[in-house]
């Protein structure tokens, strides 16, 4: 959650914390194809008002993470 962030921040905070982690060049010692730990993000946007339903929000996420995974990790989908 990044409340007062429009999207476009919000993605490039994620692409940020994305290429950070990955630059940690961690070992993925259960992975048979994977080498080093990745992230995936999903980052959906929601402008507040009284009709919004929040729970739609984390849904738009993680449906957009599955999507970024789908198109092979270590990527960010908005």
């Amino acid at each position: 959650m990044l409340p007062g962030l429009d999207c476009e921040t919000a993605v490039a905070v994620a692409e940020r914390l994305r290429q950070q982690i990955s630059a940690l060049a961690i070992p993925h010692r259960g992975s048979t194809t994977a080498q080093e730990i990745t992230v995936s993000m999903g980052v959906a946007s929601l402008i507040p008002t009284l009709a919004a339903i929040p729970d739609s929000l984390f849904k738009d996420a993680d449906r957009l993470l599955y999507q970024a995974k789908r198109a092979g990790r270590n990527r960010v989908a908005f």
